[in-house]
């Protein structure tokens, strides 16, 4: 039961009423008793203030009873997704795209995410935060479904891959929201770390804060994204035991991707290490007697009203 102050408040006054006009009705100078009436109007007088009396006692105990029950999913393991996008992702060795490839996949999984908090960061030569933690799964999938590469600059200081600096943001975005609970961080690449923090040194972080890093690698061929200044050819290439070392020590898992059917297990998989956490229980459903009372409150207050406009007319016939 809950007890609502302000109804206490009320019935006080109601039943303060109740008892004043009833002891008016008693008063023969003042006003024709109730006893003069008919039997039957002296009973509905009697029944309704019962009535207003027993609802302005049983509003203020909130009473209610179980009229069902629904088995409800606390999605208790929020998602980070954090997505290449340097030059290198526009290879077609995996047609049509590296990014296309990813992007496809990611918006199936998001879609699959529905109640839960997920996040993009984006990264190349500097990682960003594309989308904050958020449970609006559609506005997540429009952002995936619209992005392209053409969208990041191609500027020097973009140039590059900056795996241990967006798994840095990656963790403090992480723990902007909670970092009190396990947490999966699904990493999509296709290079090597060639700027910024180390990924080894950042290690510890990851693992105090349990998080678990499953990595995609879409790669089949080292790709050439252009020529420096003096005319040298700049490729690149899949770093596969770095990859590898995120995965073990952060308790994750690890796939080189060479052919679009390797996806589809590899999304199967995440989605079910990230549903394993959910927690399922069943909530019972309350009716509350409130609105009934209130009606019959009502009804027995206009009766009761009616039947005092009936007494005051009689003491006025008879005075």
């Amino acid at each position: 039961m809950i007890y609502n102050p302000w109804w206490i408040c009320i019935s006080l006054v109601l039943i303060a009423l109740c008892i004043f006009l009833r002891y008016r009705n008693f008063k023969p100078k003042f006003i024709l008793p109730s006893t003069k009436l008919s039997p039957t109007k002296y009973w509905l007088t009697t029944i309704s203030v019962g009535m207003v009396l027993v609802c302005i006692i049983l509003l203020p105990l909130h009473l209610g009873f179980v009229s069902g029950k629904t088995l409800q999913i606390q999605k208790s393991t929020p998602v980070q997704i954090m997505l290449d996008v340097s030059l290198s992702m526009a290879a077609t060795d995996i047609p049509p795209s590296r990014f296309s490839v990813a992007k496809s996949y990611l918006v199936d999984a998001v879609h699959h995410l529905q109640g839960y908090d997920v996040s993009l960061i984006t990264f190349s030569g500097i990682p960003f935060i594309s989308l904050p933690f958020s449970h609006d799964t559609p506005a997540i999938v429009q952002s995936l479904q619209t992005m392209s590469l053409a969208d990041f600059p191609a500027a020097p200081e973009f140039l590059g891959t900056a795996l241990g600096d967006a798994l840095v943001l990656g963790a403090a975005n992480i723990h902007r929201l909670s970092a009190d609970q396990p947490w999966m961080v699904l990493l999509i690449t296709d290079g090597d770390n060639n700027k910024g923090y180390d990924p080894a040194d950042i290690f510890s972080l990851l693992q105090k804060q349990h998080i678990a890093v499953r990595v995609l690698a879409i790669w089949q061929t080292d790709y050439l994204i252009g020529y420096d200044q003096y005319q040298q050819p700049i490729v690149t290439s899949l770093n596969i035991p770095l990859l590898q070392t995120i995965a073990q020590q952060t308790s994750g898992t690890f796939l080189n991707v060479i052919n679009t059917g390797d996806l589809q297990p590899f999304f199967a998989s995440f989605l079910s290490a990230v549903k394993a956490n959910e927690i399922s229980h069943i909530s019972s459903q309350y009716r509350y007697l409130d609105e009934f009372l209130l009606i019959f409150l009502f009804i027995s207050l206009l009766v009761l009203g009616f039947m005092q406009v009936i007494i005051l007319s009689q003491y006025l016939k008879n005075k």
